[in-house]
């Protein structure tokens, strides 16, 4: 019997549609979990595809939570798509609480976190 990975690299080899949906169309696989931090353009896209599986958008903030290049842009970005002014702790919690329901909503049942540092440091309220 050949190794299940076998099977679906020639069934991938001879799909009509090469695109990824396209290719796990014959598979029989019904949903398709991705995750994301943008809007979720590129699920709604997949959705209006035409595609018959089930789009899984999976909740992964990495460019709010790790302090690197770019953190002050990703966190104003935070801000607009949350409708939430991240100010402080309150209101990036907030923020991210608000993306979590929103994430949910599009049928969300996971969420992903690369944290890449264990790093913590008591802050002060006004910190």
């Amino acid at each position: 019997m050949r190794p299940p990975a076998d099977l679906v690299g020639a069934r991938l080899a001879r799909a009509r549609n090469p695109l990824p949906n396209g290719s796990l169309d014959g598979l029989r696989v019904g949903a398709r979990p991705t995750p994301t931090e943008n809007p979720l353009e590129e699920h709604q896209r997949i959705r209006a595809s035409g595609w018959s599986g089930r789009v899984i958008p999976t909740f992964r903030p990495d460019a709010v939570v790790n302090i690197q290049t770019g953190y002050a842009g990703q966190i104003q970005h935070l801000s607009q798509v949350s409708g939430v002014d991240v100010t402080d702790y309150r209101s990036y919690i907030a923020a991210l609480e608000q993306r979590q329901h929103f994430f949910k909503h599009m049928g969300a049942t996971a969420t992903d976190h690369a944290a890449q540092t264990a790093y913590t440091e008591r802050l002060s309220e006004r910190e």
